[in-house]
C-alpha cells in the first residue's frame, strides 16, 4: 500500500482546514467582541482560544498522516459538533436565517468530514501501520 493518502482523505482534510479557519475567524471574532465590550476576561479568553486552535490543528496534522488515534478522536469531536448543531438547528425558530444556514453547512460538512474518514480506502489506510505496510 502506498505512503499516500486517498483521494478520500486528502479531501476530509481540506475540509477540516477550512472548519478550522472558519472556527478560527469565529474565535478571533469572538475575542474581539469581549474586548470591545471591555470585559475583564480577554486575556484568559485568548489563551483558551489559541489553545483550542493549536490543539485542534495538530489533531488535523494527525489524522492528515494517518494516526488513527487521531481519526478517533476527531470523530467524537464531530459528532459532538454535530448534535450541538443538530440542536442549534431544532430551535431554528429563534435563529435568524443566516445563521441557520451557516449551521446547516458546518453540519453537512461534519457529515461529509465522517464519512469520508470511513470509506473503505480511508480505513485501509489508517490501518497501514497494523497491517504491515510501509
Amino acid at each position: 500500500m502506498s505512503a499516500t493518502a486517498p483521494p478520500s482523505i486528502v479531501f476530509a482534510t481540506k475540509l477540516m482546514w477550512l472548519l478550522w479557519l472558519l472556527g478560527f475567524a469565529y474565535l478571533g471574532f469572538n475575542l474581539y467582541t469581549v474586548i470591545r465590550l471591555g470585559l475583564h476576561v480577554p486575556v484568559s479568553l485568548g489563551v483558551m482560544y489559541l489553545l483550542a486552535i493549536v490543539l485542534l490543528a495538530l489533531l488535523i496534522h494527525a489524522v492528515a498522516v494517518g494516526r488513527n488515534w487521531a481519526r478517533v478522536v476527531y470523530t467524537v469531536m464531530a459528532v459532538v459538533a454535530i448534535l450541538i448543531i443538530g440542536l442549534s438547528l431544532i430551535r431554528a425558530a429563534q435563529t435568524p436565517w443566516p445563521r441557520a444556514i451557516f449551521l446547516a453547512v458546518f453540519l453537512v460538512a461534519y457529515g461529509a468530514i465522517l464519512w469520508l474518514l470511513y470509506r473503505a480506502d480511508s480505513v485501509l489506510w489508517f490501518r497501514k501501520d497494523r497491517l504491515g505496510a510501509t
